[in-house]
């Protein structure tokens, strides 16, 4: 360091030194010697607590730092958190564990897989790709086979075929008492009056891609069909026993994709794989073409007309939302926060919806598939898992249409089909005897959290379980994953209560999230976790402090004898002059200097003396810079130095 300036450098206890200016003072005498002290700075900041009830936030942080995690209601998606605080937390994913209960988490409803001929264990003939749920039952389109639910045999009845090459293109549509079933330009849409029995359509113009009705401005419904090219028409007896169907109204480009049609706010919406369009009655409406810039085969498919009277359907790997009334829409998920997740980012292949939740399948970048529960006015939860199989086509049918008393889920599971079955209204899993949980092992994982700072280290000390339901057959374990080392375990969780373990080594961390797995040999009964905490301590680096009394006045006497040439005005306005600047301390060892800053200085010792006023100062000293080493010159320790002066 440089000094361009320095004043009696000999024959004092300490140096402060700032803006090239170097000061030596004389401590002040103590009982025990000379007023001089060093020790460390405090840890932490003291905290100011502002809420009513205890929490994990109340545990003094020098002591423990809780990340607990008492509910789940805040949803999936949150791949990285830097606090926690007592409110809703969210996680990362789950496969297999169902958290959309808030504050438990439970084993994901079972599998059911369904089958064409349930005495045989004979599957159906292809992946489903259309589902849908009438009056006259519930069907499901597999390629060129139409299957009906046969529910006094538990089995999917095969009840149509369109032949080799064919295949049918959209759901199952009803229309005054009758079934439709669309077979694209080229193959005739095939018609049945008591969903049993099929036949191609005796109608003129009898080739169709997708259908909807709509009929809200006049006495007489109209059915509604759409080709590969985009042209809508309309008539009042699509099975041939009246009119004809109307002359076309072309909507888009004969070149672009359709993918879907519906009817809401008594307009038709076309979903093309390009963007969205919708036909008045009187004219058609280019209502979004952003497609163009986000092209996905999955674009536009399976749209669904929800409870609160929006649309719900893919474009881009997202899920747009349509207010058909406003016409309005907004890209819903994934949120802009969990656009960076790998598990929960790709194509949405299938839509269905119930009173409460839209059911999504998504299929990620790794090929796998995730059942996904929404609420766009609560939260998002990963519902079920899939892994490699995928899910076209979903369906939430009502109790008895599947399951006896329960309702149901239905769902393409690869090349089969199966069942979740929901517990009953008002009822949560624990409480429905009819539930069946997944004999799967089941994960979640957390958020990473890095306690609001991800450079420094922590250690985590001890791990809990709290819960319910646990027995040596039906666990929940409890493991941990830092930074981005594989899942270790904590304990293992087989008794209701709470279960924990203290560590005795050092675990050291940046960051760390939770690893939950749940596991049953039971479909009757599953473990449930109501709390799950990691214990961690804080390691944040520590710096030295100092606390010293020094005297000022003017003719200090010097160590070795003989007075600075100081005076104590000088002295004082030095002191203080200190607290607005990065000062370096001269430690009396003489071999280190330490950088940091004047924290207080209070005076508290004043003696009236006939060249001036001598005080006492203490001074508090906190350093903010890493030590430095080095032959630092104090000609101070012996007796050659006696009244020198070393410029």
């Amino acid at each position: 360091m440089t000094t361009t300036r320095s004043r009696d450098s000999s024959g004092y206890d300490v140096y402060l030194e700032y803006d090239d200016v170097k000061v030596g003072f004389r401590l002040a005498q103590s009982e025990m010697g000379l007023a001089w002290s060093r020790g460390l700075q405090p840890m932490l900041a003291e905290e100011q607590r502002t809420s009513g009830t205890f929490d994990y936030q109340q545990v003094p942080a020098e002591v423990d730092v809780p990340l607990g995690f008492d509910n789940w209601a805040g949803g999936c998606g949150v791949a990285e958190l830097s606090t926690l605080t007592s409110t809703t937390v969210g996680y990362n994913y789950s496969q297999y564990v169902d958290a959309s209960y808030g504050d438990r988490l439970y084993l994901s409803p079972a599998f059911n897989q369904l089958y064409k001929t349930a005495a045989s264990s004979t599957t159906i003939d292809a992946a489903p790709t259309f589902m849908a749920e009438n009056s006259l039952g519930t069907y499901v389109c597999a390629g060129r086979y139409l299957y009906k639910y046969d529910t006094s045999n538990d089995q999917f009845d095969e009840v149509d075929d369109l032949g080799s090459g064919n295949a049918f293109t959209g759901p199952v549509r009803e229309f005054n008492g009758k079934l439709y079933a669309p077979a694209g330009d080229d193959v005739d849409y095939e018609v049945s009056s008591d969903g049993t029995t099929w036949a191609a359509s005796a109608a003129t113009d009898d080739n169709a891609v997708f259908f909807t009705a709509r009929g809200r401005t006049s006495t007489t419904p109209q059915f509604w069909k759409i080709d590969s090219s985009g042209n809508i028409k309309s008539a009042t007896a699509p099975d041939g026993s009246g009119s004809t169907w109307s002359a076309a109204v072309p909507v888009g480009h004969t070149s672009e994709t359709v993918n879907g049609l519906l009817t809401a706010d008594d307009k038709i919406w076309i979903f093309k794989k390009e963007g969205v369009w919708f036909f008045d009655g009187t004219n058609v409406n280019d209502f979004w073409t952003g497609g163009r810039q986000m092209l996905r085969d999955s674009n536009g498919k399976n749209p669904l007309l929800w409870v609160d009277g929006f649309i719900y359907v893919p474009y881009g790997d997202r899920l747009m939302q349509i207010d058909p009334q406003n016409e309005t829409f907004t890209l819903l998920y994934p949120t802009n926060g969990m656009l960076g997740n790998t598990e929960l980012n790709g194509a949405i292949t299938a839509i269905a919806g119930d009173a409460d939740w839209i059911y999504l399948a998504q299929k990620n970048a790794s090929g796998n598939t995730y059942l996904i529960k929404i609420n766009p006015y609560r939260t998002v939860h990963t519902w079920n898992y899939q892994g490699s199989n995928d899910c076209n086509a979903l369906l939430v049918t009502g109790a008895g249409a599947i399951a006896d008393s329960n309702p149901s889920v239905l769902a393409g599971y690869g090349s089969t089909i199966g069942s979740y079955i929901n517990p009953r209204a008002g009822m949560r899993p624990q409480d429905d005897e009819n539930y069946v949980y997944t004999t799967s092992t089941g994960v979640i994982v957390g958020p990473k959290l890095n306690v609001g700072a991800k450079l420094f280290k922590k250690f985590l000390s001890a791990g809990r379980v709290l819960g319910a339901s646990m027995t040596a057959a039906a666990t929940a374990v409890l493991r941990y994953e830092i930074d981005e080392a594989s899942p270790e375990t904590i304990v293992t969780a087989d008794d209701d209560g709470e279960s924990f373990a203290v560590f005795t080594n050092e675990v050291e961390f940046n960051q760390i999230r939770y690893n939950m797995q749940m596991t049953t040999g039971s479909e009757s009964t599953s473990p449930i976790v109501n709390s799950i905490v990691l214990n961690t301590i804080l390691n944040p680096p520590r710096r030295k402090s100092w606390t010293f009394s020094v005297t000022v006045n003017s003719g200090v006497i010097l160590s070795g004898g003989g007075r600075a040439s100081m005076s104590g005005n000088y002295l004082e306005t030095f002191l203080f002059g200190g607290v607005q600047k990065r000062v370096t301390l001269y430690d009396r060892r003489g071999d280190r200097t330490y950088v940091g800053r004047i924290i207080n200085v209070n005076g508290r010792i004043m003696q009236p003396m006939s060249d001036g006023d001598l005080e006492v100062f203490d001074v508090m000293f906190y350093e903010i810079a890493d030590t430095t080493s080095g032959d630092v010159a104090i000609y101070n320790r012996d007796a050659y130095n006696v009244g020198k002066v070393y410029a």
